[in-house]
């Protein structure tokens, strides 16, 4: 099975809403400089897939109820197999990947984090 941008970009799509859907309550900014600062750690295989695991992981321990209308980008990130996705032959897509979320989640913390203080 091979990894696609198209599938990618699915997953970039995913990401930035569920950030909207979480409550400052949780203390989601500090959450997202988390993902951040992870995310910055895939550079070769082994740590590509520790990112994925927390990808995954974030996304079945945040909970059904933060993922209304997103139901069906929630199942695919939880069924995902990190080592079936980051495979030698696949970096160049996960490079792709990481550096589309690294920008993503930056502008979200100067719009979201930094003007409420979080």
């Amino acid at each position: 099975m091979k990894f696609h941008i198209k599938n990618l970009t699915k997953f970039i799509l995913f990401f930035i809403p569920l950030i909207s859907s979480i409550s400052y309550a949780d203390n989601y900014c500090s959450r997202v400089r988390l993902a951040q600062s992870i995310l910055s750690q895939c550079i070769d295989e082994q740590s590509c897939t520790q990112v994925c695991l927390f990808v995954v992981n974030t996304a079945i321990y945040i909970g059904d109820e933060n993922f209304e209308g997103y139901e069906q980008f929630q199942n695919i990130i939880k069924s995902l197999d990190c080592n079936t996705i980051v495979r030698t032959d696949n970096m160049d897509e996960v490079f792709a990947w990481r550096d589309a979320l690294e920008i993503s989640t930056m502008h979200w913390i100067q719009d979201n984090c930094e003007t409420n203080k979080n």
